[in-house]
Formats: C-alpha cells, structure tokens, sequence
C-alpha cells in the first residue's frame, strides 16, 4: 500500500487489527525495539493531504448510503449544465453514463463527505546516516484509526514501510577525465547511489511480533483498502504503425506558370472560389492578392485591389472572397484592430463589416452560411480587463463573454470526474460546420450566435498534440504526434465519433501545407525535405487508404495545397527555384473520390508550421 510520510511516498506493508489507535500506539513503545529509536510526530494528524483520493474511495466503499445524495446530485448539476449550453447535449449522454456506472467508492471525489469527519493518524519515524560507510535509511510506523472510515468499532491499520540507500563502488579507474586534457593520474572508484524499497528482516520480524499480540482485523477490509489505494494500471496507448504511401499510383503532375504574376510576389495560402477561380495571396500585404484561373490551356492570373495589412483569408460557402484586416494601429503595435471585409472577385468594390474588434492578440474568425462575420478573442493577462476573453458578430457588435463559461465547465469536471479534472480551453481547427472548435475535455464547439456548446466529440488514445485540419462531415480530425518508439512525427487520425485513433501517416519535420475536400472525403499532404525529392501525397479518410503520391519535378518548392469546389481538381501552389516564377501543378481527381461542396460544406486547407 502506498502511503505519503514527511512529504514523501513509500511502499509498504498493511495490517488491519481489532484495537484502538491509542491501544496499538501503547504496545508499539512497549517494544524496546522501537522505543529506542523511533520518534512519534506531534500529535494526531487528519489523513486529508495524505491519498485525499484513496482515503475518499475508502469512505465511499464502507458508506455507500452516503452515495445516494451525491448521485443525485451530480445528475442534477449536469443536467442543468447542459441547460444553461455549458456542456453539449453529446457531453451530457456520456457524463451520466459515467455517472450512473460509478461505484459507491467513486461516487464523491471532492470530498463533500469528509466535512464532519475527523479521522486519527499517528506516525512514528526512525532515521540514521553514516557518513563514514555512505549509507542512510529511513523507517516509518503509521497508525489510522479505521473506526469511522469503516463503520466498525475499535479497528486501526497499522503500515510500516522503509527506504535504504547507499554509496556502492562500481568500477576502479586510475584517470580523471578533464575537458581539454588527455588524460590526469588519479587511482579513484567510481560509485553509484542504490535505493532499495523494501523493509529489512529485522524490521518485518519486529512488526509481525507486534501484530502477533493484537487482535487481528478483518482480512476481507484490508483487501479492500489495498484495492482501493492501489488501481490497476491505465491501459497503455496502442502504438499505431503508419500507413506507407504505397497502395496509390505515384503521377508525375506539370508544372503550369502563373501568367502575369510578378516573380517572388506571392507567398500564402491558396484559396478555392466559385467559378473553378482561386484566390492567392499577395507577398505584399497591402494587397488582396490575384485570382487564378484556367485558360487556354494554362494558368492567367489577375491583380485585385490595395489592401491594408491582412491577417488571414477565408472563402464562405457561397465561395465568396473574405479578408481579415487590421486596420491602425498595425500589427506590430500592442492593440490590434480586426475588421472582416468582403471582396468582390474582380476586385471592383469590397463590402466591410460594421463592427471591427479591438484586442491584444490575433482572433479567430468564423463565417456562417450567410456571410456573417464572427471574430473570437482570446484575453491577455495584461489586458484582460480592457480585452475580456469574448464572441463578436461584427454586424451588429454584440458581445458574448466566455470566460466564466471555461471556469463553470472545469468546476462540473471536476464535481463529476474528480477534484484534480479541469477542462481548460484551447484552440482547435474548424471542422466546416460553423462552429468554434475548442480542446476541452474532448473537442467542444461553441455556436458563434449564443456562446454556448451545442456539440462535441471526445477525444481518446492519449491524444496530446497540435489539432491542424479536420472535418465534422468526414468524421476526423487530424492531429500533430510522435511515434513513442521511434520518435518520428507523424499526422494522426482521429474519428471525431468514437474518439479513437484511427491511422496515422508519417510526416517530415518543418512547414506542411495540407487540403481536404468538402466533405472530408479526402487528405492531401505536402512531404519536403526527405529523399528522393518532395511530393504530395493524397488519402482517403474513410478507409486510410493511400489514393495517389503526387510526384513533383525538379526545382519546384511546394507552398500550399487546394481542392476545387467541385471536387475535381487539386491545385498546388508552387514556386521555381531558379527564377521565383510562381506557378501551379493540378492533379485531376478519379470521378469515383470526386467530393464536391453543397450548401453546407466547403473544402478548406492549411499551412502547418513547425509548432
């Protein structure tokens, strides 16, 4: 049984006895072996700091009665948790189950029911050192009174446990190693500090002679004591092989220049538009950028409008162009000023919104159906008085707060799963159904309009890393990982519905441009920097399976990726080395994978630095 002492744990030996705390304490200072050398701590001490969960679970196990309110009352406070859009109807499902399938052992991990009791705890220590020999060692008694925590009248477990350490030569060396110098005589041993865990023959015997005068204690609550405090261990992840890119054919793509964009002048992400247009963003970002399109066989491309600075680009599901700009003060100042502008795609005329929201750090933006604007800030330690943690619909400048939001939904975690649960927020990609996607216990998305969580989807298999892309109609999400045995990174699939990962991918370090269609149906992925040469490889979903590996000539450096809104087309924004030309390299996709959008989803893309 574990147990903390002094500020530290220790492993050791449990008995349960029929006698007081105080009868027990007796008859350990009557032993000479422990009167002489082992000290009692000041007084009796609450067994609260020490295994405050164990000791819960004990509790729990010998007082089931006790359960019955505390069920009722963790059902209460989620159902009105979902109520009040704290938690997702999903969420809701799922933390009764987990409630309702509780043991009356696990039923109050928030201690409500340690309030009015008071449960002794004696320790006795005994510590020695030698210098000269190197050694040092610890032994500790402990005695809690079980009288309440049981129910039974008159029962104390007494634990000891021991911890030795000591100084072992290991390896005779006649040099002493020195930075810069060969080599300096100096005959010495090289020693290593052992530990050991377990309690000396000399001190069992002792306890076990001690016991022997005791009335002995019911076997069966010892094995449940130790149970409680001793669970099994959590089920390791399963390491997941990834898939090699080896089942699709392998199509060397062409490379198409982009006619009438100057060398070097463009550098973002691509951008599928209706009409079979894209948008490319600009170096300079006091510019919209160009719109491309096939003609005539290859690629023309043409100027848009002056801009101030952008921040980020977006395409609504009417495939219409939005930029996100910030107006002065600039980026470069402490407070940014984010306005949503819609532009036309021949650049004729934009459309702003009528509210811009000011912050300290750049906000998430998220478009609906119908074009409008929401701009998602999160808050500065500095600032947050000024810059509170906030929703904006930048049409009619209504203000959601979402910080007590966070702080009600990790107080009902931790009512529910356990004082040491928390559900802290972070960000997570958008999935293309309208929502904020947030990490919080899981994945919760939050309805721009009303600030509540209207949906979720828990998130399994020891999942720690970065989220980059996903889609809530192809049922994944895809996330930034390392192989445990051979530390290579890897893109990890994850089913949003089970939560579980799926397959994983192998990825190569560094920038990683990625695109999915409109309903999820496909994954293309830039790979640089391995050998032999860089490529796009392209998979399906559902299955895992590998589509296509999409050769690149030589010379070219891969920038971003973008499906059509049909479907049918990937386009690769590129740039030759040699020259800077931009251009782009389109690969046709198999009518049988073709994925094209609708009114309610749309294919999207990211640029994934190295984080």
């Amino acid at each position: 049984m574990l147990l903390h002492v002094e500020g530290d744990s220790y492993m050791g030996k449990a008995y349960i006895v029929s006698a007081s705390t105080q009868e027990v304490s007796t008859a350990l200072r009557a032993r000479d072996y422990f009167s002489s050398s082992f000290r009692q701590r000041d007084g009796a001490q609450p067994i609260l700091g020490d295994m405050e969960r164990a000791w819960m679970k004990v509790y729990g196990h010998f007082h089931p009665e006790k359960s019955a309110i505390v069920f009722a009352k963790k059902l209460d406070a989620i159902d009105v948790a979902a109520t009040l859009g704290v938690i997702a109807p999903e969420e809701k499902s799922r933390w009764r189950t987990y409630v309702e399938q509780l043991s009356p052992s696990d039923l109050d991990p928030t201690g409500g029911s340690f309030t009015d009791l008071t449960v002794d705890r004696l320790t006795f220590s005994s510590s020695h050192i030698d210098t000269a020999r190197r050694r040092s060692g610890d032994k500790h008694v402990v005695l809690i009174d079980l009288t309440d925590m049981t129910g039974a009248p008159s029962q104390t477990l007494l634990w000891y446990a021991e911890r030795r350490q000591e100084q072992r030569r290991v390896k005779w060396k006649a040099f002493a190693s020195i930075p810069g110098v060969a080599g300096v005589p100096y005959p010495h041993w090289e020693t290593e500090m052992i530990t050991e865990n377990h309690a000396s023959q000399e001190f069992s015997d002792q306890m076990q002679a001690l016991v022997s005068t005791l009335p002995a204690g019911p076997e069966r609550s010892l094995d449940v004591i130790s149970n409680l405090f001793n669970p099994s261990e959590e089920t390791p992840v399963q390491r997941i092989a990834p898939r090699l890119p080896m089942d699709g054919a392998t199509t060397m793509l062409q490379w198409l220049p982009i006619q009438r964009i100057q060398p070097g002048n463009n550098s973002g992400q691509i951008r599928s538009l209706s009409s079979d247009q894209f948008h490319v963003t600009s170096a300079s970002n006091r510019s919209y950028g160009y719109v491309a399109a096939k003609k005539d066989g290859g690629v023309v491309a043409w100027r848009m409008g002056e801009s101030q600075r952008m921040i980020e680009t977006k395409v609504d599901r009417k495939g219409r162009l939005w930029v996100l700009i910030a107006t002065v003060p600039s980026l470069t100042q402490q407070i940014l000023t984010s306005c949503p502008v819609q532009i036309s795609v021949d650049a004729t005329g934009s459309i702003r919104s009528n509210r811009c929201m000011q912050s300290t750090m750049a906000p998430r933006w998220q478009l609906d159906v119908d074009g409008n604007s929401y701009l998602y800030s999160e808050s500065h330690m500095a600032t947050e008085e000024r810059f509170p943690e906030r929703i904006m619909d930048t049409g009619s400048g209504e203000v959601i707060a979402m910080k007590e939001l966070w702080k009600d939904r990790t107080n009902l975690r931790r009512r529910v799963f356990g004082y040491m649960q928390s559900c802290s927020s972070g960000p997570a990609p958008d999935l293309g159904d309208g929502l904020f996607w947030f990490t919080s216990c899981g994945l919760v998305g939050v309805a721009p309009a009303s600030g509540d969580v209207v949906k979720s989807f828990p998130l399994r298999s020891g999942s720690t890393g970065r989220l980059v892309l996903g889609s809530a109609a192809g049922d994944w999400v895809a996330e930034e990982a390392r192989d445990p045995t051979d530390q290579r990174e890897v893109l990890r699939i994850h089913r949003l519905s089970t939560g579980e990962a799926a397959f994983e991918v192998e990825r190569k370090t560094g920038t990683q441009a990625l695109a999915r269609t409109a309903h999820g149906r496909l994954l293309a992925m830039t790979v640089t920097g391995a050998s032999p040469g860089r490529y796009v490889d392209v998979w399906r979903m559902d299955s895992g399976k590998h589509v296509s590996r999409l050769a690149i000539p030589e010379g070219i450096a891969l920038k971003s990726l973008a499906f059509n809104r049909a479907g049918t087309e990937l386009w690769v924004h590129a740039h030759q080395f040699a020259d800077k030309d931009s251009g782009v390299l389109i690969w046709t996709v198999p009518e049988s994978l073709q994925d094209g959008t609708d009114d309610n989803w749309s294919p999207d893309e990211a640029v994934v630095k190295k984080h």
